[in-house]
């Protein structure tokens, strides 16, 4: 009946507000909370650094240092603005589908959630790989930020507006 569907899509649209009004805030208290934690971690970290003996700024280069810090910081970053809200709607997620299909039909459900830790394993393999690559990177653009500003300082600056006649003459 045409009353049924009022009721209907006025429960829909009331539910689909409150969800984007809760999503609105926890978007905005998540954000806030995420941005102190980042402020007291760079903040640390600063004073860390600037705490540490002479020897150690002596054998690390600052640009070995630099991109350690900078990396790991956007990183962190990254988790704390993006990844509590994943984190929080995937275990949303997870649970209400798995109440969801446990009530629909158990074996079928075992069956499925029997595959769960064959996907925890893949998980923590590629965790492990990824890590030691991004590991590896970050040594190699630190090594960059070191040898970078050597490399430039060693070529004129004037090189590459002078011809020579070797270059201009025909064969």
């Amino acid at each position: 009946s045409p009353r049924t569907l009022i009721v209907i899509v006025g429960v829909y649209a009331i539910a689909s507000i409150t969800q984007g009004l809760t999503d609105n805030a926890f978007v905005r208290v998540s954000g806030r909370i995420g941005q102190d934690v980042l402020l007291d971690l760079r903040e640390r970290v600063f004073a860390h650094f600037q705490r540490l003996s002479l020897a150690f700024h002596e054998k690390y280069t600052s640009g070995r240092v630099i991109s350690r810090l900078t990396s790991d910081v956007e990183a962190l970053a990254e988790l704390v603005n993006t990844g509590m809200q994943s984190l929080v709607w995937a275990a949303l997620s997870l649970v209400s589908i798995g109440v969801l299909m446990f009530s629909l039909d158990v074996t079928l459900a075992l069956v499925a959630w029997g595959t769960f830790p064959i996907v925890v394993g893949v998980t923590v393999w590629f965790r492990n790989e990824s890590t030691r690559a991004y590991r590896a990177m970050t040594g190699l653009d630190g090594a960059t930020s070191i040898r970078l500003p050597g490399d430039v300082g060693v070529v004129p600056s004037d090189t590459g507006f002078t011809t020579s006649d070797a270059h201009t003459t025909a064969p």
